[in-house]
């Protein structure tokens, strides 16, 4: 009872100092669920506390497939589709009425290629070509800006690779505020979880990172059964059923002729990702 009256949400007082704040707490936390692409994925959040120009978004009870005339794009290039299933946000609250220092964000997109572009060799459900197809999400996404100038943008870095069973998962940033959380759900489509935030504190940072730790650690995917024959279908035929360990942050900026070409990595070296390499 005292916690929720010492960072209620009233802007009562107005103070420079920063003193004691409050961000989203990982307590009775529900589980929310969204059908994308066939597959569900749940995941346990607190309730949206944002008040002011973020208002939360649950798309229930309907696969976000089936919407996707109502998808966007907003990258560099037009070879790529996505559509929110689910938008939450928090803010990071000062004690006794003193006002809101940031917010975190909570974004989670179904992502695909435009049906001119799909990928004509190249399934999502094995390791390397959902390597390839995100590293190309990432060009268009972040890495396009302007030679010898400063990029707004650094990654992936921290790359983790995790295990989201039955398949394979990753989790990385991208500078300066974005933590990614990614995996496929067919062989054209995969799931970005993405959380930002506006803070600038260290301490609340580290505190924004935790969190965001905790619920990728909750995610769970259920795909149907024939999903799963056509999948184990392909593990069978993959030795070490999981994506690379380390992912060199990419070489930004890059123009938009360079988004689909090879990929450009810090150390000099030019690859290409591909299923078979």
């Amino acid at each position: 009872m005292i916690s929720w009256l010492k960072y209620a949400p009233f802007d009562l007082r107005y103070s420079q100092s920063l003193g004691e704040v409050q961000g989203p707490q990982y307590l009775g936390v529900t589980e929310c669920a969204v059908t994308m692409a066939g597959s569900t994925v749940s995941f346990d959040v607190p309730k949206h506390t944002a008040k002011v120009g973020d208002a939360a978004f649950y798309l229930r009870g309907q696969d976000c497939q089936s919407l996707i005339a109502s998808s966007y794009n907003g990258m560099a290039n037009d070879n790529w589709r996505y559509y929110s299933a689910f938008f939450r946000a928090w803010e990071y609250r000062k004690s006794w009425f003193r006002g809101v220092v940031g917010h975190s964000y909570m974004n989670v997109d179904l992502v695909f290629r435009e049906k001119q572009h799909e990928f004509l060799d190249v399934s999502l459900l094995h390791p390397k070509g959902f390597e390839y197809a995100l590293t190309l999400f990432l060009n268009a996404r972040f890495g396009v800006g302007q030679p010898n100038l400063l990029h707004e943008h650094a990654g992936p870095i921290n790359w983790q690779a995790r295990d989201l069973p039955p398949v394979f998962a990753a989790a990385f940033q991208i500078k300066p505020n974005t933590m990614l959380f990614s995996f496929p759900v067919t062989e054209k489509c995969f799931v970005l979880v993405s959380f930002t935030h506006s803070l600038s504190q260290p301490e609340l940072i580290s505190e924004a990172n935790a969190f965001y730790q905790k619920v990728v650690d909750s995610f769970k995917l259920v795909m149907p059964e024939e999903k799963t024959q056509g999948l184990n279908e392909i593990k069978a035929d993959v030795a070490g059923w999981k994506v690379v360990e380390t992912f060199p942050p990419l070489k930004w900026p890059i123009t938009v002729e360079e988004v689909e070409g090879a990929t450009v990595l810090e150390s000099g070296a030019t690859q290409r990702l591909t299923p078979e390499s």
